[in-house]
């Protein structure tokens, strides 16, 4: 995934930019998984950067979707 390759390599911002375009397109299509693992990998980055309440916001929307479709997140905050 673009966006994971940009924050790799330390383009956080890009990488940022990338994660919200495919999350959008995830919800556009109703692709919960794929919202979900957007959200666990932008939660991951925000918290990162001490973005933390953004990345509690996010991982809280990643549990939500993991609850409702019975897959475990792979993510882990102490937050």
């Amino acid at each position: 995934m673009l966006g994971q390759v940009d924050t790799e390599t330390g383009r956080y911002s890009q990488g940022i930019e990338e994660l919200e375009k495919a999350l959008e397109i995830f919800k556009d299509i109703g692709a919960l998984p794929g919202e979900m693992k957007i959200l666990e990998a932008l939660s991951k980055l925000h918290y990162r950067n001490g973005a933390k309440k953004i990345a509690a916001s996010q991982y809280e929307q990643a549990l939500a979707i993991s609850n409702l479709i019975s897959m475990p997140l792979h993510l882990k905050l102490t937050l």
